[in-house]
């Protein structure tokens, strides 16, 4: 093969590379055990949306205590095993008030209907909520990750 070819193998690789992950719609809601012992659960709802042109992030999270909206985030990055990750910035809606950075995974089990093995883990690494970390299988809700 030529350079030329090789060259033009490579674009058309990362042209389709870039359209998969381009496009990704991340959503749902539901809840999870808590993490803090307050509340017997900690309930979320999500939506990164990334249509190509526009990227859409918004959410919430409520456990005890620890209660925040998302404020900004990365581009959800999907992976193949149905899961999508995403960073960003949060704004605490409790009594301690400020913003700080948050990690979180969202994974789909492939089911409809309410969660069968969907699951959530989110990780806040700085900010009033500092070292938050919780995660689990939903025990109702549903999450959907879906290339576009």
């Amino acid at each position: 093969m030529t350079r030329m070819g090789r060259s033009l193998v490579m674009a058309g690789a990362l042209t389709v590379a870039a359209a998969a992950l381009a496009g990704c719609k991340t959503t749902g809601g539901g809840f999870t055990p808590s993490s803090v012992g307050a509340a017997d659960k900690a309930t979320f709802g999500f939506v990164f949306q990334d249509d190509g042109n526009e990227l859409v992030a918004r959410g919430s999270w409520h456990d005890g205590p620890v209660n925040f909206r998302i404020d900004e985030a990365a581009v959800m990055t999907p992976s193949a095993d149905g899961c999508a990750f995403s960073s960003g910035t949060y704004v605490s809606q409790g009594a301690d008030r400020g913003t700080g950075t948050f990690e979180i995974t969202l994974c789909d089990s492939g089911e409809r209907g309410p969660s069968d093995g969907d699951t959530v883990q989110i990780n806040l690494s700085s900010g009033p909520y500092e070292s938050y970390y919780n995660e689990g299988i939903l025990e109702g809700g549903n999450l959907q990750v879906k290339l576009q």
